[in-house]
């Protein structure tokens, strides 16, 4: 190149491959409940085809001294999912199957509303959502056992109606989709599994449903095991380690019922 002589220079631009999506906070546990011990916890998830190491990232509430800095050698797989939890003690007990999750930290969300804050190992904001406890936010994951999970981790997080309490306990470290069949909900309100929370190898009754298939009972990771059924509305619990766990079977009718069982 030589600029002793007049240049036409004509600058030609290509996409950079590697140009990261931002990371997106896909789920938020700001007051699950007495029934659900985890403490505060929040999902994020992550668009892009690779993973990404977040060393040095900070996760805040509506206070900027309030901050939690991930740690060296954390990072999120390809189209996955990280937990940040407040304890992460408490969070394995209520989750032992959900191994991606990283914490602890001294602060929690509000249980009125709240802003989730995160940040990237630049400083710079890479999401926020700022949430309520009442309409148009769900009021179900301010206590009763739910939490607020976005509908899809393409839709605008910053839009309430974009938030549902979909699962009871939730559905950390794994998507917030569930392409299974469900019942409407006042048939499903129906059923009822008693105790609820139960212990390894207890008998469960189930009312408000009869049993007409074999029960399975399905972990937060996806291992179904088959369970034992004494009756049509009585069945025998595998001896499983804690955690959350669905149970599945058909009533008489031919629907699908599910229900999420503690099991402490």
């Amino acid at each position: 190149l030589s600029l002793e002589k007049p240049t036409r220079l004509i600058p030609v631009f290509e996409a950079n491959a590697r140009e990261r999506l931002p990371l997106v906070i896909n789920e938020i546990n700001y007051n699950a409940g007495l029934n659900n011990p985890s403490w505060d916890w929040v999902e994020l998830y992550n668009p892009n085809p690779y993973e990404v190491h977040l060393a040095q990232w900070k996760l805040t509430d509506d206070q900027a001294d309030h901050a939690y800095v991930l740690p060296q050698g954390t990072l999120i797989k390809a189209k996955g999912y990280l937990v940040l939890s407040q304890s992460s003690g408490n969070f394995a007990s209520v989750y032992p199957q959900v191994k991606n999750h990283v914490g602890t930290y001294a602060f929690g969300f509000s249980k009125n509303a709240d802003q989730v804050k995160l940040y990237n190992a630049t400083g710079m904001l890479e999401d926020s959502v700022a949430y309520g406890s009442e309409f148009p936010w769900p009021a179900e994951a301010n206590g009763e056992g739910f939490t607020l999970e976005l509908i899809h981790p393409d839709a605008d997080n910053t839009l309430p109606g974009n938030w549902k309490a979909i699962h009871e306990y939730g559905s950390p470290g794994i998507s917030n989709l569930d392409d299974t069949p469900v019942l409407p909900v006042p048939l499903a309100s129906l059923v009822r599994a008693y105790p609820n929370p139960a212990s390894p190898n207890a008998t469960v009754t189930l009312s408000g449903a009869r049993v007409h298939s074999q029960v399975q009972l399905t972990s937060m990771d996806g291992k179904v095991m088959d369970v034992d059924r004494f009756s049509s509305q009585e069945i025998h619990l595998p001896a499983v380690s804690q955690g959350v766990y669905v149970l599945s079977f058909l009533n008489g009718n031919g629907d699908k019922i599910r229900l999420k069982l503690l099991i402490e």
